[in-house]
């Protein structure tokens, strides 16, 4: 993999945990006090498991570095992460099982467009931040 592309997946994943810990801050009191759930949608299997893979080394990397200095707020970074397998009807499934059953915080993926288009209009209406990371065949 890149040494640009980690950066990049890097910086993406950065920006989701600290714009999450810029929304939890504040005079009130966190409401959650657990890990920070991000829920991670890639390609790990299949033709473009390779986006995926490198999609997910870079962002195991800016985890560590973030969970590392402490976290984000006291609260250490966990990642659920979903195989797509770059197909709709997976990524429809592995949206719905972060939401509703993870209750994950914010979702980083889906990678393939594929898998967006019916995805993402399920994290819009359940008002979950969701972050495209790029689109593959």
């Amino acid at each position: 993999m890149e040494k640009n592309t980690k950066w990049i997946i890097g910086a993406i994943v950065v920006v989701l945990v600290i714009w999450l810990g810029y929304s939890m801050s504040g005079t009130q009191e966190p409401k959650e006090t657990g890990p920070i759930k991000i829920g991670i949608i890639a390609p790990l299997s299949g033709e473009a498991a390779s986006w995926g893979d490198n999609f997910l080394a870079g962002a195991e990397l800016a985890k560590k570095e973030i969970n590392d200095a402490g976290g984000v707020n006291g609260r250490l970074i966990e990642f659920i992460v979903e195989d797509d397998q770059c197909k709709s009807a997976t990524g429809v499934s592995a949206i719905n099982k972060l939401i509703s059953i993870d209750k994950v915080n914010v979702i980083a993926g889906p990678i393939c467009s594929s898998v967006g288009g019916p995805a993402l209009p399920i994290a819009q209406n359940n008002a979950i931040p969701t972050i495209i990371v790029a689109s593959a065949p």
